[in-house]
């Protein structure tokens, strides 16, 4: 508790992330819990219509099929379910969610099916289930009853072969897939169980216990989770066809230290087995339906996740290769799941034009919030000192180069990285003296020790006022020692590099032409220098403008007011007092080495060269348009190629505007500098571990 109130009270500065969980995660609690309350008191029976009139007579194996399609349709791949569930003498219970179906959906329904029932959703599968239960009654001659759902694409194989070796003699209730997942469970897709289940006092209380909620949430800790969970106690055996740690052993468990193959394709399927890798030997739980996608297939698992291929909310990294891998299945057609694609992406079109009128409000209002919370930010900042070092060394006043750069850096666990120390060792060998504040809050006395024969000083400080911040309490202790310098730089550890030498780049900046040097410029929300390195004259450096800009630098615990009154300002700022900025890779000479793409003409491609195509076309017409780009996000590789020295950290490690060629960035930095990687592979490999342990 007295973590959440330290997190609530600083939510400006400190834990907004945590507490818009907190507060997302408190209000769906509360909405379930009401939600529940309301089910209570509703009917569990919602049937709207019910086909035939009259009820056959079930024997044998029955299944019933829970179906949702908020359109009232029934897709093709429901159908080949249906058609696989026929083949293996199932008599089928359609119960459709809808609340209604289309003329044409009961047509195709009415063949395969022996009942058809549309209800509400209300319940979601399990109270279709339910009432479709209700509606089969008690002292049916089965020999086998099988739940399922159409949140799958499927099957692959047919059914009948090994549903006939499922072994009912000693376990009473077969899934597919298991899971750790919020307690062991059992994935609720496909559910085999003998009659002596129905007979069970556990399965009658587990169906009369099922409201007809409308919340998620109740749905799954109440249905999946909680069926499997009162099973086990009531004695009955419960088994996966493919269980969790079965599937686990069948990995290719790689070893860490080997180098990424080439190749797109083969690196993203190095990369999620790297992932799967840590997950297993972390202990983590995750959803082997997602995630072992591939490794379930080669099992002869008959179904393929539908959330898997529409939306894939684990971020599977070898995902695109579903069609590969199915094309070994001869007796499944593809084309069923690219029709529900394609059906589902126009889906999302209709509905995103019928938001679209939203989407200014939307964006007023994070604006607002946005700006509300930077100004809260600010007004605290104003109660704290903006000297927040922990450690100097050495104390008193150093004596300083002709070249100074004062490097920010930042490591939740104090820890200066290899990639880091080259960075270091390049700026000294380009003749540069370095000042290293590290925001970590505290180093690690081995990386103390790496740095200092590399630096003049050290300081190691809180993360307040990120960057600029660091830069503002660097200048305090440089104060008075700045007289002789040639220029002073300002630089960070958020770039991958130097892949070339740093000394021929520090040539080209002509200060006669310019007063203000970067690596590239942006055109977004307005022209400024990009701020992972900036150099700036002698004269710059005893101007009032110079010194104004860093008295209003202040102790804000905020990334985006950092970025707004810091990166944006400075440019800007030194501009109006009269100097001129120039950045060695300027934006428009960038845009003119772009080779325009405006149409995809090989459809054949594979899809990884169609996404390249795909990303360049929209590239190109955003150069058409005149919407400014990131470059070092967008435009890498004309960067690379035209002498940069660097890759930018985010690209490589989350990506997060989408550019889907930056998998190709080994190809691209041995075609262009040669220079050898090992040092950014290393890092990925650590933080992909670290985000998945």
């Amino acid at each position: 508790m007295p973590r959440l109130i330290s997190h609530a009270l600083s939510w400006p500065y400190v834990g907004s992330r945590y507490i818009v969980l907190l507060i997302a995660r408190l209000l769906s609690g509360a909405y379930a819990r009401l939600d529940f309350l309301v089910a209570l008191l509703r009917s569990p029976w919602q049937v709207t219509l019910h086909w035939p009139a009259q009820q056959p007579v079930f024997s044998g194996r029955v299944a019933i099929f829970a179906h949702y399609d908020p359109r009232g349709r029934v897709g093709d791949y429901v159908l080949n379910h249906l058609a696989g569930l026929r083949d293996a003498d199932c008599q089928i219970i359609f119960v459709s969610n809808a609340g209604w179906l289309e003329e044409t959906a009961l047509a195709a329904l009415k063949p395969l099916c022996s009942v058809i029932l549309v209800r509400k959703n209300l319940g979601g599968k399990w109270g279709a289930w339910r009432e479709a239960l209700h509606y089969l009654g008690e002292d049916v001659p089965l020999s086998l009853l099988i739940l399922q759902d159409d949140s799958t694409y499927g099957p692959l194989a047919p059914l009948a072969p090994w549903l006939d070796t499922l072994d009912f003699e000693t376990f009473g209730v077969w899934g597919l897939t298991d899971s750790w997942q919020n307690r062991w469970h059992l994935h609720s897709y496909f559910l085999a169980i003998h009659p002596r289940v129905l007979r069970n006092p556990a399965w009658i209380r587990f169906w009369s216990g099922c409201v007809p909620t409308r919340s998620r949430r109740l749905l799954y800790s109440r249905g999946e989770v909680r069926f499997s969970q009162m099973m086990v106690r009531a004695s009955i055996r419960v088994q996966a066809r493919f269980p969790h740690n079965y599937v686990c052993e069948r990995v290719n468990r790689l070893p860490l230290e080997g180098d990424e193959p080439d190749g797109a394709r083969p690196r993203l399927r190095y990369r999620q087995l790297l992932r799967i890798d840590a997950q297993i030997s972390g202990h983590r739980p995750f959803d082997p339906t997602q995630v072992l996608w591939r490794q379930l297939i080669q099992l002869g698992h008959p179904y393929l996740s539908r959330d898997l291929i529409r939306r894939n909310p684990d971020r599977v990294l070898d995902i695109f290769d579903w069609s590969i891998e199915l094309d070994h299945l001869p007796s499944w057609d593809q084309s069923l799941i690219d029709e529900d694609l394609n059906a589902s992406a126009r889906s999302r079109i209709m509905l995103g034009n019928w938001l679209r009128p939203l989407a200014g409000t939307y964006k007023w209002l994070r604006s607002t919030v946005r700006r509300s919370r930077e100004n809260f930010s600010l007004a605290v900042s104003l109660l704290r000192s903006h000297r927040q070092a922990t450690f100097v060394w050495p104390d008193g006043r150093v004596e300083c180069g002709r070249r100074v750069v004062m490097f920010v850096h930042f490591d939740k666990d104090g820890v200066v990285r290899p990639h880091v120390l080259h960075y270091l060792q390049a700026l000294r060998e380009a003749e540069v003296t370095i000042l290293f504040i590290s925001n970590a809050k505290e180093l690690q006395p081995e990386s103390l020790e790496s740095i200092k024969p590399l630096c003049l000083g050290i300081i190691v400080r809180g993360n307040l006022g990120y960057d600029f911040g660091a830069w503002r309490e660097g200048l305090e202790y440089l104060k008075g020692s700045l007289d002789n310098l040639d220029w002073l730089g300002i630089a960070n550890d958020s770039v991958y590099g130097p892949l070339t030498p740093l000394g021929p780049l520090f040539a080209r900046m002509d200060f006669t032409k310019a007063d203000v040097w970067g690596f590239t410029d942006s055109e977004q929300r307005n022209w400024h220098l990009q701020s992972y390195f900036l150099c700036f004259s002698r004269r710059v450096l005893r101007s009032k403008a110079w010194h104004q800009f860093w008295r209003n630098v202040h102790p804000v615990k905020s990334k985006s007011w950092a970025i707004s009154h810091g990166e944006l300002k400075i440019t800007g700022a030194l501009q109006k007092a009269g100097f001129d900025c120039a950045a060695l890779f300027p934006y428009r000479g960038l845009v003119a080495e772009v080779d325009p793409v405006k149409r995809i003409a090989n459809r054949g491609a594979s899809p990884f060269i169609r996404m390249r195509l795909r990303h360049m076309q929209n590239v190109t017409y955003a150069i058409e348009k005149g919407y400014a780009l990131n470059p070092t996000a967008e435009l890498w590789r004309q960067l690379l190629r035209q002498g940069y020295p660097f890759l930018k950290r985010e690209l490589l490690r989350i990506n997060p505007t989408g550019v889907p060629d930056s998998l190709d960035w080994q190809a691209e930095v041995a075609a262009t500098s040669g220079a050898d990687v090992h040092l950014i592979e290393e890092d990925l490999r650590r933080s992909v571990r670290g985000r998945v342990a």
